[in-house]
């Protein structure tokens, strides 16, 4: 009999612990200290929805974003025009498929798209930057903050290279902040997930045991009862726990 407890809650333990292990910690550069105090709190009022990978693979696709800035600087820094850094941008980005660029993909070729046709008009740099409509939460707040930049630049005359490899950074130590931020939360969402399952592990030791758990549970008036108690408090305790988690996602800097 204790043979039997035993495998079964080995084979519980073995389903469910890849499951609290697929969130792996990235690593966050602490060290980062030039980053201009403006351009903190970033990306911190949107959230990356959905399970553990699906974020990771968005956290992914969104590192396109400070790599595409310090291209800009990058190109500015080497003597091409502002208006001229559209243009090499776009031309450089027409090799990719769009079935294979991805959300942030396509809001970048967007917003390359706009800024590159405000240029060839005159247009604005920053208004044009602003016109792109893209789809991301977090690709429409480095829209308004590049489009920021691009502004304080040219009101002020800041090198705009400087200004956009601050952004740069800036964006980086958030993507690295909210991974760090998944991770510690990993935990909390896998317990909460292996608690849940707790009560189908105790009527499966039941009826191993030889009692009939479900027939005291259906048959009788006080096994209603506690059926009825029993699924309330676990709805509440799931409900709760979620909106913990959404509360420190939420506060998250």
């Amino acid at each position: 009999m204790s043979a039997t407890l035993l495998l079964i809650t080995g084979s519980l333990l073995l389903l469910l612990g890849p499951r609290v292990g697929r969130s792996r910690p990235l690593p966050v550069d602490l060290s980062r200290q030039t980053v201009p105090a403006a351009w903190k709190g970033l990306l911190g009022r949107t959230r990356v929805v959905g399970g553990s990978r699906r974020a990771a693979a968005q956290r992914i696709d969104l590192e396109r974003w400070p790599a595409l800035i310090q291209q800009m600087a990058a190109l500015l820094r080497a003597g091409i025009e502002p208006a001229a850094v559209w243009a090499a941008l776009r031309e450089q980005g027409r090799g990719e498929p769009p079935e294979e660029a991805g959300v942030v993909g396509r809001d970048i070729d967007e917003l390359i798209r706009c800024a590159h046709e405000g240029a060839l008009l005159g247009a604005d740099p920053a208004r044009s930057l602003r016109t792109a409509r893209l789809r991301h939460p977090r690709s429409r707040a480095v829209r308004d903050a590049l489009a920021a930049a691009w502004a304080v630049s040219g009101r002020t005359g800041a090198p705009l290279a400087g200004v956009l490899e601050g952004l740069a950074r800036a964006v980086e130590d958030e993507l690295d902040a909210l991974a760090a931020r998944d991770t510690a939360l990993a935990g909390p969402k896998a317990t909460a997930r292996i608690l849940s399952t707790l009560p189908l592990l105790g009527l499966g030791l039941g009826m191993v045991m030889g009692t009939d758990p479900l027939g005291v549970l259906l048959g009788m008036v006080w096994g209603h009862l506690a059926l009825a108690l029993g699924l309330g408090l676990s709805a509440a305790g799931l409900l709760w726990t979620r909106r913990l988690v959404c509360g420190a996602e939420e506060a998250a800097p």
